[in-house]
């Protein structure tokens, strides 16, 4: 019997209408029940959410190696680039590999926004609610238009 026949059965049991000592009697052995199937879900999900911070350690390691191959294939290539340049080489073929060095495009550096001319700028404006005002006045009773409080449930488990 899962959780959910359970707890629907300890309610039926709850509501019926038989001897008070039949319906205590059913409902403690439902609700022991319930109980050890709570513990065993709970066992499950201490399991899972252990499984999760595993996955995000290895994630983290897995991230960390990349970056650092990421790292050496970029010093390598730009020891690479350095070398070609300095032998004023442009064009190399290496085996099944063909090497170039080209002067690029350029990239924009802008030292000091300050001084670029305004006819190069946007204003950009950002609209942002202040939450905990909202937040606030609606829990003293003021009404705020596009704004309600939403309340729910919460499992805890310790």
């Amino acid at each position: 019997m899962n959780i959910y026949q359970l707890t629907t059965d300890f309610d039926n049991y709850m509501n019926a209408e038989t001897d008070e000592e039949i319906a205590m009697a059913l409902a403690e052995i439902t609700a022991g029940q319930i109980e050890k199937k709570a513990e065993s879900f709970c066992k499950f999900l201490a399991n899972v959410e252990s499984d999760i911070e595993a996955y995000k350690a290895e994630e983290k390691r897995l991230s960390t190696n990349r970056k650092s191959l990421e790292n050496k294939v970029a010093r390598s290539k730009e020891f690479l680039k350095s070398a070609l340049l300095a032998g004023n080489i442009d064009k190399l073929t290496a085996g099944v590999f063909k090497i170039s060095v080209a002067k690029t495009a350029g990239s924009l550096v802008i030292e000091n926004p300050d001084l670029v001319p305004n006819q190069y700028k946007d204003i950009v404006q950002t609209v942002v609610c202040r939450n905990a005002d909202i937040k606030a006045d609606l829990a003293a009773g003021i009404e705020v238009p596009g704004a309600f409080i939403q309340s729910g449930y919460s499992l805890r488990i310790k």
